[in-house]
């Protein structure tokens, strides 16, 4: 199909697929090839959705460091379309999960994970728990805070917001560090002090 536009005393057609001039009563565009009897293809009305409308400069700009690995686990998550659970595996959350929830921000699984690591035989399943859903409860994290920040911050602000409210913490390998030699010191110390009174 092309589009006609009045000059003067005649007409000028134009190919609605090159934009370029053409002949209006030819079958084909000379330039691209384009089928000018067929009907002009519909613009699209909105860009297609990325999961629940967060694009992945927004995940980039909240999650920080190591944004383009959990971009490529949080797309498992979001393979047909919409959200569905697919169990993955974190090393990070496996090894020192309350301390990694930490790090990411996750403040209410961290107080979680550190109780359940002192229960006994809890503590065992929760370990693996945190490993199989390490990047599932990040991907729900992300999408429910970028969500807020994006329902009540200017659009020219986003990114910028959603850089200072994610990210990691980066005090928290620190202080897992001083916390672990600390305990480690205790435990010597009660032990030392057993041995010494048997």
């Amino acid at each position: 199909m092309s589009i006609g536009i009045k000059r003067g005393a005649y007409t000028m057609a134009f190919c609605v697929n090159c934009g370029q001039s053409v002949d209006e009563n030819g079958n084909f565009c000379p330039h691209c090839g384009h089928n000018m009897q067929t009907a002009a293809p519909k613009e699209p009305t909105s860009p297609p959705p990325q999961r629940g409308d967060i694009t992945n400069d927004e995940y980039i700009s909240f999650i920080g460091p190591k944004a383009h690995n959990y971009l490529f686990q949080f797309n498992k998550f979001m393979r047909y379309g919409f959200e569905d659970f697919k169990p993955t595996w974190h090393w990070p959350a496996f090894l020192v999960g309350p301390w990694w929830f930490l790090y990411r921000k996750l403040y209410l699984a961290a107080l979680i994970a550190f109780v359940a690591c002192w229960i006994p035989y809890v503590n065992f399943l929760a370990i693996i728990g945190f490993g199989l859903l390490g990047n599932y409860l990040y991907f729900k994290h992300c999408n429910q805070k970028i969500a807020s920040i994006k329902a009540t911050c200017p659009p020219e602000h986003v990114n910028l917001t959603l850089s200072h409210v994610g990210g990691t913490n980066g005090w928290v390998p620190v202080a897992a560090v001083i916390v672990s030699v600390l305990v480690a010191f205790l435990f010597m110390v009660v032990f030392a002090g057993i041995s010494y009174y048997y």
